[in-house]
C-alpha cells in the first residue's frame, strides 16, 4: 500500500514537472526562436497582454508575423492621433483585432478544419465573431469574415503552458466590423449603401474636421488634442493667407508631424506617412482619418432627403455628426468612443459634438439611447437611436441601421444612421460663423 502511494506521488510530480516545462504563451512570443513575432510582441505589450499571457493559456493565438503587420499597416490610411488625454483611440481598434485572433478553444492541428469562435464580440446581440480553418495541397490557412486568408506557417506552431496553442500566420485577419480605412469600408459595404456619403466626402475634399480656412495650433494642442478645454489667448498663433479669417478652434496634427499612436507601428507609419495622406486625400476621407472620435454615418437612404448643396452648408452638418474622443471627462479610455457594449452606451451618454465645441455651445449635444419594450416603439430590442436638437427648438431622433453598429477604422468608431441630422444653426451662415474670428 505504501509503495502504491509512493508511485502515485511520483506520477503527480512528473505530471507537474511536465506542465512546468511548457513555456507560457508570452514566453514563446518573446522567445529568440520566434523573431518573426517581434512586432506582435511589441503590440501586445502596449495593449497590456504580457501579464495575462504569462500565465496558463487555454485557447489558440493566431499571430501575424512581422511581414504581415508591415503589409497591413501600410494599407491603412489613418494618421495616429496626438490625443494624449484621449488614450490613443487606435489602441481599442487593435485590441479588438487581436481578440479576433484569439480562439476560445485550443486547436492543436489547423488541418482539422471547422469554424471557431473568437474572443471578439459582435454587438448588439452578444454574438462571437468567427474564423474558419481550411486546407489544400499547399497547406492549412485561416479564413476571416471579410473572406481574406492567412497561411498558417508550417512548423511554426507551439503548445504553451495551460494546454493552449500558438500558430504563426502570414496575414492579418479581419472581422466584418473592422476596416483598414474609411474608404475600404465604403467599397466593401453590402449593396453599396454608403456610396452617396463616399461621393460627398470626395467632392468636399475636407482636409480637416475643424476649419478649412487656416492652420491654427496652440501651445497645448501641439502635443495633445487638448482642444476640448483650450481658451483662445494672445499666445495662440494663427497663420493665414491674406484676406482669410481664422477661427479660434482648429488643430492640425499633420502640420505638427509628431504623431502619437502605438509605438509598435510608428516606424512603419512614419515611413509611408505621405502615401497614406495622399490616399486619404484622393478618397476625400482625410478629415475623418485624422481625428479620434465617433462618427454617425448617414446611409444612402438619408442623403437624398437633404436640400443642402454647398460645402459651406455641408461641412458644419458633418461636424454635427462627429463626437471627438475628448468630448467628455470619462473614467476609462474605452469610454471615449460611443461604443455600444453589454447592452448600453458609455456614460455620459450625451456628448457635445464637434460643431458645438467650435461654436462653444453646449446645447449642441448628441444623446445615445437604447430602447427596450413595445411601449417605447421597439418591437425587437435593443433599438438604438441618437437624439439631437433641431433649429425648431425641439428634439429629433435618428435610427441606427441594423447590423451597422460599432464599425471601426483605426481612429474612428462608426454607427450608420438613417437620417442626416441638420444642426440647430440650420443651413445658413450661422453655422459657418465658427470659422471666423469673433
Amino acid at each position: 500500500m505504501k509503495l502504491l502511494k509512493f508511485e502515485a506521488v511520483i506520477t503527480v510530480c512528473l505530471a507537474l514537472a511536465g506542465r512546468a516545462a511548457a513555456a507560457s504563451a508570452w514566453g514563446v512570443i518573446t522567445s529568440v526562436d520566434y523573431p518573426e513575432l517581434s512586432t506582435t510582441a511589441a503590440l501586445l505589450k502596449e495593449l497590456g497582454w504580457a501579464g495575462p499571457l504569462s500565465g496558463p493559456f487555454t485557447g489558440t493565438l493566431l499571430l501575424p508575423n512581422n511581414d504581415a503587420w508591415d503589409d497591413y499597416i501600410r494599407s491603412t490610411d489613418y494618421l495616429p492621433t496626438l490625443d494624449a488625454s484621449g488614450g490613443k483611440a487606435e489602441a481599442g481598434f487593435f485590441a479588438a483585432l487581436m481578440r479576433y485572433h484569439t480562439l476560445l478553444r485550443a486547436v492543436a492541428d489547423p488541418y482539422v478544419g471547422g469554424t471557431w469562435s473568437t474572443k471578439h464580440m459582435k454587438e448588439p446581440g452578444f454574438i462571437r465573431h468567427k474564423i474558419s480553418f481550411e486546407n489544400d495541397s499547399i497547406g492549412a490557412f485561416a479564413v476571416d469574415e471579410q473572406e481574406g486568408t492567412a497561411n498558417i506557417e508550417n512548423k511554426r506552431s507551439q503548445k504553451v503552458d495551460g494546454g493552449g496553442y500558438i500558430h504563426v500566420i502570414a496575414a492579418v485577419l479581419e472581422p466584418d466590423d473592422h476596416f483598414k480605412s474609411l474608404n475600404v469600408m465604403f467599397t466593401s459595404w453590402p449593396d453599396e449603401d454608403l456610396d452617396n456619403f463616399a461621393d460627398l466626402l470626395k467632392e468636399l475634399g475636407m482636409q480637416t474636421m475643424w476649419s478649412d480656412k487656416c492652420k491654427w495650433i496652440s501651445d497645448a494642442a501641439l502635443f495633445a488634442q487638448g482642444y476640448e478645454n483650450i481658451t483662445p489667448s494672445p499666445r495662440h498663433s494663427c497663420a493665414t493667407s491674406a484676406g482669410q479669417d481664422c477661427g479660434p478652434y482648429f488643430y492640425d496634427p499633420v502640420a505638427a508631424m509628431n504623431p502619437g499612436g502605438l509605438i509598435a507601428f510608428k516606424a512603419i507609419i512614419m515611413d509611408d506617412w505621405d502615401d497614406r495622406v495622399t490616399r486619404a486625400t484622393n478618397a476625400g476621407t482625410l478629415a475623418l482619418e485624422r481625428y479620434a472620435g465617433t462618427f454617425l454615418l448617414p446611409n444612402n437612404m438619408a442623403l437624398p432627403d437633404i436640400t443642402m448643396r454647398s460645402a459651406k452648408e455641408w461641412i458644419p452638418a458633418l461636424q454635427f455628426h462627429f463626437i471627438s474622443a475628448g468630448s467628455a471627462p470619462v473614467a476609462f479610455t474605452s469610454n471615449q468612443l460611443m461604443r455600444f457594449s453589454n447592452g448600453r452606451f458609455p456614460a455620459p451618454n450625451a456628448r457635445v459634438n464637434l460643431l458645438g465645441k467650435m461654436l462653444q455651445n453646449p446645447a449642441y449635444k448628441i444623446t445615445f439611447i437604447s430602447l427596450n419594450g413595445v411601449s417605447t416603439g421597439c418591437s425587437s430590442p435593443p433599438c438604438l437611436r441618437v437624439q439631437y436638437p433641431t433649429k425648431a427648438g425641439r428634439i429629433d431622433s435618428a435610427r441606427f441601421l441594423d447590423k451597422a453598429v460599432n464599425l471601426r477604422a483605426p481612429n474612428v468608431l462608426y454607427h450608420v444612421i438613417q437620417k442626416v441630422m441638420v444642426p440647430p444653426c440650420g443651413t445658413d451662415d450661422a453655422c459657418y460663423a465658427a470659422f471666423r474670428k469673433p
